[in-house]
């Protein structure tokens, strides 16, 4: 069982379903073979006790994924650029959303412009020409002329839901990349110039998990386990499609150029299969500086880190912080400071 589970997470969930579930028994096996260890080695059966310890020195390398031990000042100085990425939940358009309450929009869109970021990388992007208000692109522009905004849905008002990328650096080039399934999601890249460097920086957003906090926690006793059932059953159609789009993720990372950084919404924890295949190719930046758990989900399913940062050897990190400050989306800004080797 344990080597299977340490296995699962290259297992595409598009060829064996079940390992989109198999990663998460990871935490319970190793503490299952703790409490046999320290029965064997109390019970002085030295031989029979290398068994466990082997699997639990094994599971300890998927530590640094749930947690991270940085927790000395790190220093932002000597860093060239910084990056921010955010699901801003369409800047809480919709009336669910702002609970009636004009002032959050006005706000998150507030933070979206104030918050630093010398790029900044939204997923749920949302821009509305003729609004003062949600005309996010020409307020977003005033200090980051750069842009790309590739909507996928436009509404009855002309608003374009997507994804966008904002640079206060020239952009070179860039593309949409569209996934065959039927989805809203994508992944938006840009080739930006910095100084005498190039890096390419992908936007992505995997497919939802399809899981609603509210209605599982608010479910009664008798609905619980219907609720639930449906939800595992969302989340075995979410880890199919995603485990798809991130293979065309890692085929359009080995086609770069240049130096790769990944930020986005992964819909997926640190222990599934689309963190690993990127994790495999690009380093961490929550991993590598972060602290904690460094939870960006903000919702009611709690130490829940779906969103990342990756980024390429070629480049070092200076500082990584989640800003679980801003609580106006169901997700949480992260924000990294890098430099060119």
């Amino acid at each position: 069982m344990t080597v299977v589970a340490y296995t699962s997470p290259d297992i595409p969930p598009s060829e064996f379903w079940i390992s989109a579930f198999l990663p998460y028994t990871i935490p319970g096996l190793v503490i299952l073979h703790l409490i046999v260890a320290v029965y064997f080695l109390i019970a002085k059966k030295w031989l029979q006790s290398l068994i466990p310890l082997f699997f639990i020195a094994f599971g300890l390398s998927f530590l640094p994924r749930i947690v991270s031990f940085h927790f000395s000042q790190q220093q932002k100085a000597g860093a060239t650029f910084s990056v921010l990425s955010y699901n801003a939940r369409v800047f809480n358009v919709y009336e669910i959303y702002n609970k009636n309450d004009p002032s959050i929009s006005a706000n998150i869109i507030k933070d979206a412009i104030n918050m630093e970021g010398d790029v900044k990388c939204f997923q749920e992007f949302y821009s509305e020409k003729n609004s003062e208000k949600f005309n996010t692109i020409k307020r977003l522009s005033k200090t980051h002329p750069y842009y790309y905004f590739e909507p996928f849905f436009v509404n009855h008002v002309g608003g374009g839901f997507g994804m966008a990328i904002f640079s206060k650096y020239p952009i070179d080039k860039k593309e949409n990349i569209q996934f065959k399934e039927k989805s809203n999601n994508q992944i938006l890249y840009v080739d930006i110039v910095i100084g005498r460097n190039k890096v390419r920086v992908f936007n992505v957003h995997l497919q939802s998990m399809s899981i609603n906090d509210d209605e599982l926690a608010d479910s009664p006793s008798n609905h619980f386990k219907q609720n639930l059932l449906k939800a595992l059953l969302r989340y075995k159609q979410g880890a199919i499609r995603r485990s798809k789009q991130v293979d065309r993720l890692i085929s359009e990372i080995n086609r770069s150029p240049y130096p790769v950084m990944v930020c986005g919404d992964f819909n997926e924890p640190p222990l599934g299969y689309a963190y690993k295949q990127v994790s495999n190719l690009l380093l961490n930046s929550q991993e590598e500086a972060g602290h904690g758990i460094g939870a960006t989900h903000n919702g009611r399913i709690p130490f829940l880190r779906i969103d990342n940062q990756f980024y390429q050897d070629g480049i070092d990190i200076h500082s990584f912080d989640v800003l679980n400050n801003k609580k106006l989306s169901d997700h949480y800004p992260l924000l990294g400071y890098y430099s060119f080797k």
